[in-house]
């Protein structure tokens, strides 16, 4: 079922099959805060994360920007979409946000190295950059 109001005082999440393995992804109100591999190996770091920042709680179920995210990650794994289109909200330190902000200005098919993006965000600590990205 598809909440359509605005829940903001939870993080709605589902998980979802992607040809790369199973992903969480999650939404508070009409914003996307999370898509994380279930098997990854910070998974439990990242929901206490969570709920550390936002006091919320999580909520099994969907939401319009978690369909619309499904489609676009469809798109993009069938080779239809380079770009998305989703609204954010980073839910992390200061520093995370900044590595997480420069990730989105990495153009479609380029990399950058940790080290790269540690200039970018005016730090040298390229392995605190690992651990963001991580």
């Amino acid at each position: 079922m598809i909440k359509t109001t605005d829940y903001n005082d939870v993080i709605i999440h589902q998980e979802w099959c992607s040809p790369c393995g199973w992903l969480d992804l999650a939404s508070i109100g009409n914003t996307l805060v999370m898509s994380d591999w279930v098997e990854g190996w910070h998974r439990l770091p990242t929901l206490s994360r969570f709920r550390r920042l936002t006091k919320k709680e999580f909520e099994t179920g969907t939401s319009l920007v978690i369909e619309k995210a499904k489609t676009q990650l469809f798109e993009y794994f069938q080779g239809k979409r380079e770009n998305f289109d989703l609204p954010l909200e980073f839910i992390g330190t200061d520093f995370q946000k900044r590595v997480w902000t420069a990730l989105l200005d990495i153009p479609f098919g380029e990399t950058k190295s940790y080290g790269e993006i540690a200039a970018t965000v005016g730090c040298q600590a390229y392995q605190a950059v690992g651990g963001a990205v991580g």
